[in-house]
């Protein structure tokens, strides 16, 4: 898993298919950081699996060296997501990708940049979330685009930042 919001989505699949976790009792999971762990729990599985860097690039790096030949291994994701983890893996095992949710763009908030304005920093936890926010407001506040005001989470979250025009940032 490499989100809360994969595990809920899960989870609910595995109840809408009117099953429930004694149907996972041979399987191992994976997940990306502690938060996810910590999601995980709350349906009673302990994650098998933690990367020593919380970011799916390095998932993927780290779980090749554990997986075997004919392994199966589902990845519960977002709809619309990259696919840098199944490019790391599908060679290694055989690779199943199931859409549990879907990241959408919040037409409905309205972010006004002078209240933005008012805030010391910006923590974005995922490249979605960056350019969902940034969508709603159209463009970038003058004060995210000076030095340590904006902050990524990961790699891939820095990445998308900079697409949109923020170059100063610290990353997690």
């Amino acid at each position: 898993f490499t989100s809360k919001h994969g595990v809920e989505g899960f989870f609910k699949c595995l109840k809408n298919s009117n099953l429930d976790v004694r149907a996972l009792s041979r399987i191992k999971f994976a997940v990306i950081g502690s938060e996810t762990k910590k999601y995980l729990m709350k349906y009673g599985i302990i994650a098998d699996f933690i990367p020593n860097e919380y970011n799916s690039m390095k998932l993927g790096k780290e779980f090749s060296d554990i997986i075997k030949k004919g392994m199966t291994l589902l990845y519960p994701k977002a709809k619309n997501i990259d696919n840098n983890l199944k490019l790391d893996l599908e060679e290694l095992c055989h690779f199943i990708e199931v859409d549990v949710y879907e990241n959408i763009k919040a037409d409905s908030i309205n972010l006004d940049i002078n209240t933005l304005d008012g805030f010391d920093n910006v923590l974005f936890t995922c490249a979605s979330s960056a350019e969902r926010t940034l969508y709603s407001i159209k463009s970038v506040p003058e004060k995210w685009k000076e030095k340590n005001v904006v902050i990524s989470i990961g790699p891939k979250c820095s990445l998308a930042i900079e697409k949109l025009g923020i170059t100063n940032y610290l990353q997690s």
